[in-house]
């Protein structure tokens, strides 16, 4: 019990876990509950017939497709045929198999059973029966639910007088008074609750070797409880040819003499109570406290658990036929393409295990979030993925306070809230209006003391000028202008005068220059025209 498994013995059955069943290759069969058998092969989805005629109608190969409902055969079902696919709907075990038969209530032979529920309460019967053909096929039970009542028990698997490994997996099964998986040959147990209550026949696991062949049943990342702790797991003392591996599952011993029964080999187990919803009504879905959790082998788990969930959400699979989903994770991140009037905001978000809706909350402040964008939905599923949502007619340089929400049948998830800012348009600024004057003066005369001109600016300001010819200054003025006329007055000095009546006696115009300083706008020049 306390040697560790062969390595290669345990690789063998995690590679076998990996074979799927052999597909059905005739034809389909259909069966509901309250179906026409008059003259039905049960052929046509749209007619469907009793369960009993759906089996009897079938050959080798078929596939007998449930719809939802009870169904309470009178007869044997499966047996005498091989490579039957038998499910109901896909996803679900809404399709129930009650029965009250002697033997195998459901023998399934190197075929594949899966997606419903089936039960028996005969005291000499059994749930299910799975085995090999003869012709090293494997017999595949997986998402299915398995009770018993009574001394009847739930699934008998393997035989020694048959050839390949059948599989149980991702499955419930449950008896009250017998065992509630008993292995009669090679056998791989693997993400599987066998419950059994009630008496001292209530066995969680009955382990049987073989007679004469030397036999190997694998038991992985598997939950075994019985009426006590002496009745998890139970060894058929005397089996002689037979190995058992038990790893990665959570089983409170293994009762019985492993030198009479073969070889015991135990590895990476745990003991502690699974801490599941509800047993004694039915519900074996994990809670967060369960020491089950992230303790399986994710090799050969078949990808999703009983309820076609991620097998995989934590960092390693759960022990038990359930994953435990959880609400959905992640993180609000950066926003990008960020303009003045737009932006893209992005999350990561982990569905862990459950379709998952989710949207984006936004708003000008941190504390008041009231628009949604983006809104979407993630499958079921176990990886973190991306997921974005493009904003428009945003305010420029304006803050944007944004996150993440989101939530599925587990709870919700609330992204830490972020921010960003619109840009501002960069702004050109405006060319400065630059000062300016124009001159207007008619032509002076000489007989004047004075000179009169006007000038024109476009704001107020003030002038400093001063008139010159040939360099010499004949007058000066500061004046502070307004917008528009301004019209100025030059008196002429004596000199002045004379030094202009002296040049007109040659030239019968003079032109004369009028300089004028502007506050912030520089210097400008003018012309003007003196005449006899």
């Amino acid at each position: 019990m306390g040697r560790l498994a062969r390595p290669t013995v345990l690789a063998l059955a995690l590679a076998l876990s990996l074979v799927a069943a052999t597909p059905a290759l005739g034809a389909t069969r259909f069966a509901a509950v309250g179906g026409d058998d008059t003259g039905n092969d049960c052929t046509l989805a749209s007619d469907p017939c009793s369960l009993d005629n759906a089996f009897a109608q079938s050959g080798n190969g078929d596939e007998i497709s449930l719809a939802a409902g009870t169904y309470s055969p009178i007869t044997q079902l499966g047996m005498g045929r091989t490579g039957l696919d038998v499910h109901g709907p896909l996803g679900t075990q809404s399709a129930r198999v009650n029965a009250d038969i002697g033997g195998a209530a459901l023998t399934i032979d190197a075929g594949h059973l899966h997606d419903l529920s089936i039960s028996n309460s005969n005291m000499s019967g059994w749930a299910v029966q799975a085995q090999g053909a003869g012709t090293g096929s494997a017999g595949v039970v997986e998402n299915v639910e398995i009770d018993a009542s009574g001394s009847a028990t739930g699934i008998k698997i393997g035989s020694e007088s048959e050839s390949g490994i059948p599989v149980l997996r991702n499955s419930v099964v449950t008896t009250t008074g017998a065992p509630a998986v008993w292995t009669q040959g090679d056998a791989l147990i693997q993400n599987v609750d066998a419950y059994a209550s009630a008496g001292p026949t209530a066995v969680g696991m009955f382990l049987s070797g073989g007679a004469t062949t030397a036999v190997v049943v694998n038991v992985v990342n598997s939950i075994a409880r019985g009426s006590d702790s002496t009745r998890d797991m139970v060894l058929n003392d005397g089996s002689m040819h037979a190995t058992l591996n038990v790893s990665y599952s959570d089983t409170r011993g293994i009762s019985g003499d492993p030198a009479t029964f073969g070889e015991v080999n135990t590895s990476n187990n745990i003991t502690g109570d699974p801490q599941l919803v509800n047993t004694t009504l039915g519900d074996f879905h994990e809670t967060a406290l369960s020491p089950t959790r992230d303790k399986g082998i994710a090799t050969g788990t078949g990808g999703v658990d009983l309820d076609w969930q991620p097998r995989i959400i934590g960092s390693a699979p759960d022990i038990g036929a359930d994953e435990l989903a959880l609400a959905p994770s992640g993180s609000t991140d950066a926003a990008g393409d960020v303009t003045g009037s737009s932006a893209t905001l992005h999350g990561t978000l982990n569905p862990n295990g459950l379709v998952t809706d989710y949207h984006f909350e936004y708003g000008t402040s941190p504390t008041s979030l009231g628009s949604t964008a983006g809104t979407g939905q993630l499958p079921a599923g176990a990886t973190s993925q991306a997921v974005a949502a493009p904003l428009s007619a945003l305010a420029a340089g304006t803050i944007v306070y944004y996150r993440l929400v989101a939530s599925n049948a587990q709870g919700g998830f609330a992204g830490s809230v972020q921010s960003f800012t619109t840009t501002t348009p960069p702004v050109t600024p405006p060319k400065p209006v630059k000062p300016r004057v124009k001159f207007k003066a008619a032509k002076q005369h000489l007989k004047s003391h004075k000179l009169v001109f006007t000038l024109t600016s476009l704001s107020a300001l003030k002038a400093n000028g001063k008139i010159t010819f040939k360099g010499k200054t004949l007058a000066k003025f500061s004046k502070k202008l307004h917008t528009g006329a301004n019209k100025i007055t030059l008196k002429l000095s004596k000199k002045a005068r004379k030094a202009l009546t002296k040049a007109l006696k040659h030239h019968k115009t003079l032109s004369l220059r009028l300089t004028v300083a502007l506050t912030g706008a520089g210097h400008q020049t003018h012309t003007l025209k003196l005449t006899r």
